[in-house]
Parts: structure tokens; sequence; C-alpha cells
């Protein structure tokens, strides 16, 4: 997923003894309108009414050596079958506009997370060493075409983003968190 070269992303982390703490800046310098995804529907179970999260986030083993925190779409299990992706909501980010983000505090030690994953496999997660943590935040360019987009009825500012080409039509924005040596858990999936 290259992004175009005019949206850049830059990021600032901190970490403490129990999590690392992610505050991502995305520009769009493109001239044209994107759609960040960074919106993870959450429904109250009690209410049972919707809302939308952008400080959710997926982390997995990317490399050898490496982890990627992805604000997007979750990348699917390699042994395990999906039968439907998760596609966040996305956020219109205007040509020339600036998003500032926080992420929720990441855990230490660092462990894969995954919408797609059980307790069950969480339970049965191996360690791995790390070298770097990179941040991926994923978007559509509003020109692609046959894009289809979509309101949601619970947030006003977010929107149903449905590009025909998943694996192409959306883009990644990257930056380099943390480089070190660490430790991954990664879930029996990943394997």
């Amino acid at each position: 997923m290259e992004p175009p070269s005019n949206v850049k992303l830059s990021a600032e982390a901190s970490a403490d003894a129990n999590a690392m703490h992610v505050r991502y800046t995305l520009q769009n310098a493109s001239g044209q309108d994107v759609y960040v995804l960074n919106g993870q529907v959450v429904v109250d179970r009690a209410s049972r009414t919707a809302s939308v999260s952008t400080t959710r986030y997926s982390l997995f083993a990317s490399g050898p050596d490496e982890a990627t925190v992805v604000v997007g779409v979750p990348r699917l299990p390699v042994k395990k079958t999906v039968t439907q992706r998760i596609v966040p909501l996305g956020i219109k980010l205007a040509a020339g506009a600036t998003l500032k983000q926080d992420l929720d505090p990441i855990p230490l030690p660092l462990a894969e997370e995954s919408p797609y994953a059980t307790l069950e496999e969480e339970r049965d997660m191996t360690s791995v060493p790390i070298h770097r943590v990179w941040l991926a935040v994923h978007f559509v360019p509003a020109s692609t075409p046959g894009l289809v987009i979509e309101s949601v009825d619970y947030d006003t500012r977010y929107v149903e983003v449905r590009p025909p080409n998943p694996g192409t039509d959306v883009k990644e924005a990257r930056v380099s968190l943390m480089q070190k040596d660490a430790t991954l858990r990664i879930l029996p999936t990943s394997r």
C-alpha cells in the first residue's frame, strides 16, 4: 500500500513501565480530499447504541523482527478464514487539512491485537524478538473510481467507505515509532 507522497504521517511515542503512548498527525497536502479509516464502531451492550472510537488500533508482526500498529483495516489472520472483513469508518480529511489523534495506550510488553482473535488464541500466544515498531494509518483518496460513501446515523462526522478494490484502493501512510530490542507476543493464527 504505497501512499501518495503528499499525505504525510508523523508521530510522537513515549513509554512508561506499563504502556506505549502514541499521538499521530496526518497532513493532507495531496490537493484532494481523503477518507482516513480511523473510526472503529463500538456498541454499548446495555443500551445497544453504536458510537465511534478513534483511539483503537490493531497490532501485528509485520516482518521477521518488526511489528506494526495499524489505524485502519486490520490485517487478516494467516491461518483462519474470515467471512466478513472489518473496515473502519472514515472521516473526510480535506485537502490541506491536518488530523491529530491519540491512540489508546498500547500495553507493554507488546502483544498482537486483532479484532479477529478469540480468547483461546490470546491465551496461546508465544513471544518473538523484534527491533522496530511502525505506525501505519490507512486512508482512501476521495477520487478513487467506484468509491461508495454512505453516512451512518450515529455519528455525522463518519461515513462508511467502500472502495471497489480494498487491497489496492486503501493507501497507507507509515512512520517508525520505536527502534530498540523488544518482545512481541504473537497469536497462533499469525504463525
